[in-house]
């Protein structure tokens, strides 16, 4: 199996959008994971548990609005550079799949994002995508 085989189209974010436009994205999408790229570079990724994070990080007299699904104005007004994950683990798309594996594994990752030469988006990898062609 080559990495090829495996590597699935991904959307892309701006770290310049707002949380508000990322969920809304994300539910077109049907998606909780997104290589945030600019220029064409990938410069992070957020995903669901960069916003679990950011609502972590709130003060407790905040959780009451969260809870009843009212999150706050200023907390979706923010940026997708404010909860991003910079300079993520990525592989390359030349990359061999057991190296790819032990990327995964080494890092506790589902998912592995898949450059280029020069740090060009080519996509995503899933592990079960990998589990599936095995």
């Amino acid at each position: 199996m080559e990495l090829k085989d495996v590597i699935a189209k991904s959307p892309c974010v701006s770290k310049n959008i707002t949380i508000k436009e990322f969920l809304d994205i994300a539910a077109k999408c049907k998606s909780d994971f997104f290589p945030v790229v600019e220029n064409g570079v990938v410069v992070g990724i957020v995903s669901e548990k960069d916003l679990i994070k950011l609502i972590k990080i709130q003060p407790v007299a905040s959780i009451q609005p969260i809870i009843s699904s009212d999150i706050s104005k200023t907390l979706l007004q923010r940026k997708v550079a404010d909860i991003m994950t910079s300079n993520p683990i990525t592989v390359k798309s030349s990359s061999k799949v057991e190296f790819v594996i032990k990327v995964m594994v080494a890092n506790n990752l589902r998912r592995v994002v898949v450059v280029d030469d020069g740090r060009k988006l080519v996509g995503i990898v899933h592990v079960r995508d990998i589990i599936r062609k095995l």
